[in-house]
């Protein structure tokens, strides 16, 4: 491990990312452990741009600055005083300020306390705000306070070349989670029969190809005092040496809407992965595997049936996809994300081996992982 002072980093996940953070983290240079809502890591300085730069799956990387107890507003102003902030706040520009938690005293405003210690006014700022300025987080639990700086900016997950969507899109590190949940190891082949806006195939080609998904896009770090220009620009350009020239296993997908299939196209095009890719237009009822006789695995974000009357034909879509998929994968694997997880049991007429729940921009969905 590299030497000198150790940062301690926070990269936060949707809640059952955990293990697949967790196995991303441990191939930085650091130490890691899983936590209920992300992963806690310690490593030499500069790890949260390593972690900005190469997590698939977190949502957002906050660098700890301070933990400390206070009881009152007199010792958080005290201890507050007591952090340096010169390497993520500058002396110009504004500072937001995220509360999370439950005050230990009543009446303790803990963003006009850390106002008053900084000596300048903090804004309160979204949670997906984007924009110039600093932006803390102080978090407490009972007396235990923890002060962090956003180094991410916006969330993670806007890697940049999904400009155009679909019904029921993915988010990003959402995709790439599903596919470390199902086990994809970016050498065999990769099936979407129900591709949308091509977010899951996308992000298949960008792991295939060791290509770091923070590649190309602006980070809150790169505004800070202390950002080193030259070593970030020596960190993208060893990213990029690492990256394949092609994706070792055939990644397709397929949909019967070829305004869906222009949409795949084009952002796989922005994430330079399109000629990774084989799409198609096809029936998942009725699609087979390529001309490779090897087994692999097929994933897919199912239709959700939101709508009034969508019951019925939801039951024999699910029905028809999964007697396709039985007859004509044998061998195979299926990771299909749903929001009715009953329907799939019945359409398979048996459970899936495993499944975890992942919420999807609110949705309650559940990724179900099926041996064919």
């Amino acid at each position: 491990m590299s030497q000198g002072p150790l940062e301690r980093v926070f990269a936060a996940a949707l809640p059952g990312l955990e293990p697949v953070l967790l196995r991303e983290t441990r191939q930085l240079d650091g130490r890691a452990r899983a936590v209920p809502g992300g992963v806690e890591l310690s490593g030499p300085k500069g790890i949260h741009r390593r972690a900005n730069l190469w997590l698939r799956c977190a949502n957002r990387v906050l660098l700890r600055l301070a933990e400390f107890d206070a009881r009152d507003a007199v010792e958080l102003k005290r201890a507050l005083e007591g952090v340096s902030l010169a390497d993520v706040v500058s002396s110009a520009g504004p500072v937001f300020v995220t509360t999370v938690g439950v005050p230990p005293s009543r009446g303790m405003d803990a963003a006009a306390v850390l106002s008053r210690a900084l000596g300048r006014l903090t804004e309160k700022k979204s949670e997906d705000a984007d924009g110039a300025g600093a932006s803390l987080i102080l978090r407490w639990e009972g007396i235990h306070f923890t002060l962090s700086a956003d180094s991410s900016g916006e969330l993670l997950h806007k890697r940049g070349y999904r400009q155009e969507g679909s019904r029921a899109p993915l988010r990003e590190t959402l995709a790439a989670g599903i596919l470390g949940l199902a086990g994809y190891t970016g050498t065999e082949p990769l099936l979407d029969p129900m591709c949308g806006s091509g977010t899951l195939l996308t992000e298949a080609a960008l792991f295939a190809r060791r290509m770091a998904p923070g590649a190309s896009r602006r980070f809150a770090f790169e505004a800070w005092p202390s950002f080193p220009e030259k070593q970030w620009a020596r960190e993208l350009n060893e990213a990029a040496s690492l990256t394949l020239r092609k994706a070792p296993g055939s990644i397709r997908g397929t949909d019967l809407n070829a305004g869906s299939l222009g949409t795949a196209r084009r952002n796989a095009k922005r994430a330079q992965v399109v000629d990774d890719l084989i799409l198609e237009r096809f029936d998942a009822l009725s699609v087979q595997p390529g001309p490779s006789s090897a087994t692999g695995l097929v994933v897919s974000n199912l239709p959700y049936g939101n709508r009034v009357g969508e019951l019925a034909e939801l039951r024999s879509l699910y029905a028809g996809f999964a007697r396709n998929l039985v007859q004509r994968f044998p061998g195979w694997r299926a990771a299909l994300y749903v929001k009715d997880v009953a329907l799939l049991e019945a359409a398979f007429g048996r459970p899936p081996a495993s499944q975890v729940a992942l919420m999807n921009g609110g949705i309650p969905c559940t990724l179900c992982l099926f041996p064919l």
